[in-house]
């Protein structure tokens, strides 16, 4: 089943900004999602799928498909899942601030911040 550019992408931003955020313990000070995908990204393959999905957004195509992407998704999800788990033990919860970028993320879907 093919999802549409869109879906990736709002799935791959936050899956990155989360990513960020447990390593530097802020948010990315990075507008260009290109830039922050590439900052974690580094396998050459992953990397040129995912070059391939912003190539099709920014072409306007609507559909895409990377079994690859998928497996990337399904297997940092759950390794973002253990490191907050790890997290809330030792630090304040950071709930409300995740949830603060969501819906700042939902009502500007396209990462234009200005």
């Amino acid at each position: 089943q093919d999802f549409t550019t869109k879906r990736y992408l709002n799935i791959l931003r936050p899956l990155f900004t989360c990513l960020w955020i447990l390593e530097y313990k802020e948010m990315p000070f990075i507008e260009d999602v290109s830039s922050l995908f590439h900052h974690f990204l580094q396998d050459q393959t992953i990397l040129k799928h995912v070059d391939d999905l912003l190539q099709a957004k920014k072409e306007g195509q609507i559909l895409f498909h990377s079994e690859l992407i998928n497996l990337y998704i399904e297997k940092t999800i759950p390794f973002i899942e253990e490191k907050v788990k790890k997290l809330k033990h030792q630090n304040k919860d950071m709930t409300n601030d995740l949830n603060q970028f969501f819906l700042k993320t939902l009502n500007n879907p396209t990462g234009n911040h200005h």
